[in-house]
C-alpha cells in the first residue's frame, strides 16, 4: 500500500505546506482569535480553545482513521513539514487505521479490475492530507490562543472592559503580542519609567559609583565623566537605529515625562522589536530580547539625565573648594662647601635610612638644584656620589 499514491497519480514529494497553499486552507471562524464577537473576551478565547481541543480529540467525520488534525498539529509543533508520502506511510503503518486501509485496498483493487478511475478514493486521500495541513494551522493558532489566555488573565479587567461585546480584530492581536512582551519583562500594566527607576535605584547607584572613585584630579574625572555621558546621549552620525534610545530617556527626564512601559512597547512594537535584520548593538530576531534592550537603554538614559545634574553640582562644588594656584619658580641651592662634602652628607643620610631616594635620583637633584653642579656631567655626579670615600677629617660635616 505504500506505493498507492504513485499509482493514483500523486506526486510523492509534495509537502503538507504545498497542500495548504494549493488547496487554500484557512482557519475556520470558530478557531480564529479575530473576527469574533464576545460577551467578554476571556470567555470568547476559552470558547476558541475548547473548539480547537475538541477537534484534536475526536474526528467525527472519519471515525475509522486516527485523528489527522492532531497528527498535523504534532508535525507543526516539531517544525516538521513532511511529504505526503511520509504521511501516507505512517497512516498505513498505524494499526488504528487498519479498517480504513482495508477499505482503500478493496476500493483500489475493484477499480483496477474494472479498469476505472478512482475519483472518490483520490478525493478521500486528498481530504486526509488537508486535515493534516489544517492541524498544522491549528498548532500555530493554539500557541496564539494560549498566549492570549495568559495575557488576558493577567489584565482581565482591562481586556474585558475594552473588548466586551466588541468584534475582536487586529488591534486585539497586536495588544496580545504587546502585553506578552510586558509580562515577559516582569512589568505590570501600570508600571512607569519613574517607578522602574526607583525600583532599580539607578540614579542612586550611579551617584554611589562616582563617590567611590579615588582620583588625584577630581575635577578632571568629573569632566571626563560628563563628556562620556554626553557622547552616549548624542545620536551617532551613522546608525541602523531610527533614534538613540539613551537620548529618548534623557529627553523624557528633561521634559518631566513619565510614560508607562506598555506605551513604550506599543510605540516601538513593530518598528524595532519584530525586526530580524539588526546586525549590531545586541539586537536579534527575538522581540522580547529586543524590547528588554530598548527599555533598558531608555531607562539608563533617563537615569543619566539626573546623573548629569548631580555631576554638574559636584563640579561647581569642587570649583569653590579648589585652592589658589601659586606659580612656583625653580630655585637653586647655593653651596659654599666642596662637592665631596655634599656627596658625603647625602651618603650618610641615605645610610641612616633617612633618604630613600636612589643614587640616580640624588644625582639628578644635585645637577638641577645645586649651583656648583650645574656644569658637571650627570654621569660624573652619579659616579662620585656612589663612591664609599669620605673627605679628609678636617673637611667632614659631622651628622649625629
Amino acid at each position: 500500500m505504500n506505493d498507492l499514491l504513485a499509482k493514483l497519480g500523486f506526486k510523492e514529494s509534495t509537502r503538507i505546506s504545498d497542500i495548504q497553499f494549493r488547496e487554500k486552507i484557512e482557519l475556520r471562524s470558530e478557531h480564529k482569535l479575530t473576527g469574533q464577537s464576545f460577551y467578554t473576551v476571556y470567555t470568547g478565547i476559552r470558547m476558541i480553545q475548547y473548539a480547537i481541543e475538541k477537534l484534536q480529540q475526536e474526528d467525527y467525520e472519519q471515525p475509522d482513521v486516527e485523528n489527522l488534525y492532531l497528527k498535523g498539529h504534532h508535525y507543526a509543533a516539531k517544525n516538521i513539514n513532511p511529504t505526503i508520502q511520509t504521511v501516507w506511510e505512517e497512516i498505513v503503518a498505524n494499526p488504528l487505521n487498519k479498517a480504513f486501509i482495508n477499505k482503500v485496498r478493496k476500493q483500489f483493487k475493484r477499480a483496477v479490475i474494472n479498469q476505472q478511475r478512482c475519483p472518490t478514493l483520490i478525493a478521500d486521500i486528498v481530504s486526509m492530507f488537508k486535515k493534516v495541513a489544517y492541524g498544522g494551522l491549528l498548532a500555530e493558532q493554539t500557541k496564539q490562543v494560549e498566549k492570549a489566555v495568559r495575557v488576558v488573565a493577567s489584565e482581565k479587567a482591562y481586556f474585558q472592559e475594552k473588548y466586551a461585546q466588541v468584534v475582536v480584530g487586529e488591534e486585539f492581536s497586536k495588544e496580545v503580542e504587546q502585553f506578552d512582551i510586558l509580562l515577559a519583562l516582569n512589568y505590570k500594566l501600570t508600571d512607569t519609567i519613574s517607578e522602574i527607576e526607583q525600583r532599580e535605584n539607578l540614579i542612586h547607584k550611579m551617584a554611589m559609583e562616582f563617590k567611590a572613585i579615588n582620583s588625584p584630579d577630581l575635577r578632571r574625572t568629573i569632566k571626563d565623566r560628563i563628556d562620556a555621558i554626553k557622547a552616549k546621549l548624542k545620536p551617532p552620525e551613522h546608525s541602523i537605529f531610527p533614534k538613540n534610545f539613551y537620548a529618548v530617556g534623557d529627553l523624557m527626564a528633561i521634559r518631566g515625562e513619565n510614560p508607562k512601559i506598555i506605551d513604550l512597547i506599543k510605540e516601538y512594537n513593530g518598528e524595532i522589536f519584530f525586526r530580524s535584520s539588526w546586525d549590531s548593538a545586541g539586537f536579534t530576531n527575538n522581540p522580547i530580547k529586543n524590547a528588554a534592550l530598548v527599555v533598558g537603554m531608555i531607562l539608563e538614559g533617563y537615569a543619566l539625565s539626573y546623573h548629569l545634574i548631580f555631576l554638574q553640582k559636584q563640579l561647581e562644588s569642587s570649583q569653590s573648594q579648589a585652592p589658589t594656584h601659586v606659580q612656583l619658580l625653580p630655585i637653586k641651592l647655593k653651596w659654599k662647601g666642596q662637592k665631596n662634602q655634599l656627596y658625603d652628607v647625602l651618603r650618610i643620610l641615605k645610610g641612616k635610612g633617612m633618604l630613600l631616594n636612589s643614587y640616580e635620583d640624588l644625582a639628578a637633584f644635585l645637577k638641577q638644584h645645586v649651583d656648583i653642579f650645574a656644569e658637571t656631567n650627570l654621569s660624573t655626579i652619579l659616579k662620585e656620589i656612589g663612591k664609599d670615600k669620605r673627605p679628609p677629617k678636617g673637611r667632614r660635616i659631622e651628622i649625629d
